[in-house]
Order: structure tokens, then sequence, then C-alpha cells
């Protein structure tokens, strides 16, 4: 459908009368768990070396943090749907640490049907210790981060681990007793070419307990030791990152492994919850070092800093940096930006209760016809939806709608 698409104008809303402020059903949980014990050359999340002496007082002020947040928004009485651990490297932390985390938070929280609860590992740090702790916690899902099995590419990226290693880890017995078991890859890396990749998706999809796969094309940050050595190191060029692409999704495809985002493919009911709740800008809380909250029609951002992290809470006050009140045109920005990233689109309705404003209306008519007509998106019942084609352009696409 192209220019006979109805444009047919919903009756505007008063201001201020968007449903994103409306009650709160369920909201995720983050937590950023700073430390590393290395550095990966591409990573810009904010991270530090592990310090056992700041482990105690890190731990007291996540949870100062939770319940400044909990008597701000009455938390105890809204589920908590996700609760998702990153960083940094979780399984940094001890066991010990986790089960003083589960004592004083954890375990008080509301949990809603469907309950969800994913940490992310690293293999060299991740111990028999750590999963039976987390067993115990209730953790649902692991995901670990590979990036790639080829050691010239994972030096490049300061990743070093034994493939072997990663075998044993794949078939220890014990993750059996959780839900669901992901890892993670980077594409597009130095030296990297579709043979080699192929052999770490052939490698990885081949383990029993995998149901779900995040592959993310490298993202060059300024700030990052990578980025500096850019000129220096053999890329792979546009066309073979498009192949590389295509080959993911037959790999996954192959696997029964369907794409629900951009970047992210999972066995049918073993899609995360939580981020689905940051794709379709559901209320989410964050805490550590730089971690976001979005609640309520608010945003909020952390120290990116754990001395000032941490001196914040000491004083019993919020770690926040700063705080917006997001305005209908920036929830109309990150509609546009997240729900497209999703192979279910954006709901021109949905759009329109929280924005106030029509999707398909001014500017967007004209750059919405062509995508259509080019099948670069396609708009099916009250969905837009990006196509196979349309994914590969995403960015492109998105920064012509908002």
């Amino acid at each position: 459908m192209s220019a006979g698409l109805n444009k047919k104008k919903m009756p505007l809303m008063p201001a201020g009368n968007f449903n994103i402020l409306s009650a709160v059903p369920s909201y995720s949980l983050y937590l950023h768990i700073p430390f590393c014990s290395s550095f990966c050359t591409y990573c810009d999340f904010y991270s530090i070396s592990y310090n056992e002496t700041l482990i105690d007082t890190f731990i007291q002020s996540l949870i100062t943090e939770f319940s400044y947040y909990e008597n701000l928004y009455d938390l105890s009485a809204i589920p908590v749907s996700s609760i998702f651990i990153g960083g940094g490297t979780p399984t940094t932390l001890s066991p010990k640490a986790f089960k003083q985390l589960d004592a004083a938070l954890f375990s008080k929280l509301n949990r809603g049907p469907g309950f969800e609860w994913t940490i992310e590992c690293n293999p060299e740090s991740f111990t028999n210790e750590h999963a039976e702790c987390f067993l115990e916690m209730g953790v649902t899902r692991l995901t670990f981060g590979m990036q790639t099995l080829i050691p010239q590419e994972q030096k490049h990226i300061g990743r070093i681990y034994n493939e072997s290693l990663i075998a044993i880890l794949m078939h220890n017995p014990i993750l059996q007793k959780f839900t669901s078991i992901g890892v993670d890859i980077i594409f597009g890396l130095p030296t990297q070419t579709l043979s080699t990749l192929e052999y770490t998706l052939d490698r990885l999809l081949s383990f029993p307990r995998i149901n779900h796969l995040s592959a993310y094309e490298l993202d060059l940050h300024p700030s990052t030791p990578l980025f500096d050595q850019k000129d220096r190191l053999p890329f792979p060029d546009e066309d073979t990152i498009s192949n590389m692409y295509d080959l993911i999704v037959t790999k996954t495809s192959a696997q029964k492994l369907h794409r629900y985002e951009i970047s992210n493919y999972a066995l049918q009911g073993f899609e995360s919850i939580h981020n689905n709740a940051y794709w379709n800008h559901l209320p989410y809380i964050g805490l550590g070092p730089s971690a976001h909250s979005f609640f309520n029609g608010n945003r909020y951002a952390n120290y990116s800093d754990i001395s000032l992290y941490i001196n914040a809470l000491k004083d019993l006050k919020s770690a926040t940096e700063f705080r917006e009140v997001l305005t209908p045109t920036m929830i109309s920005d990150e509609m546009i930006f997240l729900n497209l990233r999703t192979t279910k689109g954006l709901n021109e309705n949905d759009f329109f209760l929280k924005t106030g404003c029509v999707f398909y209306e001014g500017k967007r008519i004209k750059s919405l016809d062509r995508f259509i007509t080019q099948r670069l998106v396609l708009h099916e019942n009250e969905y837009f939806k990006l196509s196979d084609r349309g994914m590969k352009i995403a960015d492109a696409i998105i920064r012509e709608l908002v």
C-alpha cells in the first residue's frame, strides 16, 4: 500500500492526556555491575577494574538506591516483570555478594506472572557456585558473551579464551536447570570473514541448550581503543557486512530461531521479556553507575562514576545526574526508533495514544509512501514494520522518519 494509504486523522487529545503517564501495571529492573577483570576494546559501557574493597559499599548503594525508587513510586504495590543484571561483568561478583543482594533486595520484590530474570555471564568467570546461587535466587535465564570463537578476532577485541572451555561450559549439566540459555556474538570484527563468522555460528548453534542468540554489528565508538585502531586494522567492507547479516538470518532460521528484533533471534517462547520492555517503551528502573530509568514519563540517568554514585547514596540522595520529563515529540521519536527495531513493528493506534499524534501524517507521509513502494516498510493492519530488506538499512529509514 502506498499513496492510497488511509490518511484519516484521529481526533487530537488534550495536552498531557497520554497513556504513558497512566497507572503502571508492571516494571522491569536493571542492575549495572561495572566491574571487569579485563576490558574489551570495543566496549563503551561504563566499567572499572574489579576492586574487592568497593564491593560491600557498592552492594549497599544498590540497595539504598532501590529503596529510593521504592518510596518514590510505591514499587511494593507494582509487580516486577523482569530483572536483568548486566555490566561490566556481573560474574566478577562472588556468590556471597549476590546472596547479599538477594536477601536485602531481590527476595522482597513483588514478582509478576511469567517473571523472567537474566544475568549476563562471562565464560571465564562463570562457576558452578555462581549457577547454584543463581538458581536459589530464582534466576531463569543466562546469557553468555562469546563474541567470536576465532583467536585472531578475539585478540583484536581483547577477549582471549579457549574454545574447549566454551564446549565444556555449554555441555555443563547445570545449565539444563535454567529456563533459557543465550549467547551474544559480534559481526564486522577486524579480520573477520564470512567463513570465520560461519564457523562461530555453526559451533555455537550446535550446542543443545542454546535457545537465544544476539548478533550485534560492531559499532565503533570514539571513546574506545578499537576506534583508535580503525585505520590500521582490516575491517569487512559493506558488501561483506550485508552478506554476514544474511548468513546470520539463514543460520538461525535453520535452527528454528526466529528473529524478533533486528539483532535478536530466539526459539518460539524464549524471546527476552526484559529487552522487549525497552523496545516497547515500557517502564523500567535502573540501578548502579551509568544506569538509566524510565518511569511515568520521566527519564533518569545516574552518574557514570562509581565514587560519585556511592557518595550520593551515602547521603541518602538520589544518584541521578540528570532527569527529564519526556515531551510528546520525544516519546514519538523514541517509539519510532525502538518499535521499528522489532519485527512486530510500530502500532499506529498505540503511537497515537502515547503521543497524541498520528504516525502517518505530515512530513512522514512522503517518506512512508516511498519506503512502502520500495518494500522497505510494510503496512499490515495497524502496524508499520520493516521488511527483511528494510532491516538492513534500519538506521537510515528511522532517521528519515523521526
